[in-house]
């Protein structure tokens, strides 16, 4: 992929020829460890909350400032912060991780 991307692209190419192969070698190490060893992981818990952050990298990009002050900027990205931190936190912990998050908070008590 280097061969590719970095003439074209220069060292973004780099970087995004870096990010595919890291994430391949991912799954490669994730199908490898389960033949070995079983873990019934919760993939859509995994995987949902990196598509989210994906989506609103993209929309934070995607945004048309024009003519906007500097503080109008960062008061755009904080508020786009402000809903990402919810929905991440909607969609990462279930009822099950919020109960132990109490037990583990009051046994520290």
């Amino acid at each position: 992929m280097n061969y590719i991307l970095i003439p074209i692209y220069g060292f973004i190419g780099a970087s995004i020829s870096t990010f595919f192969t890291f994430a391949f070698q991912s799954v490669l190490f994730y199908i490898s460890a389960q033949r070995l060893y079983k873990i019934p992981y919760n993939l859509a818990k995994i995987t949902i909350p990196i598509f989210i952050t994906f989506l609103f990298y993209y929309f934070g990009l995607k945004i048309d400032y024009g003519n906007t002050t500097i503080l109008g900027q960062l008061s755009i990205r904080f508020l786009l912060l402000a809903i990402y931190i919810p929905v991440m936190l909607a969609f990462t912990f279930d009822s099950e991780d919020i109960d132990l998050l109490k037990l583990n908070f009051k046994l520290k008590r």
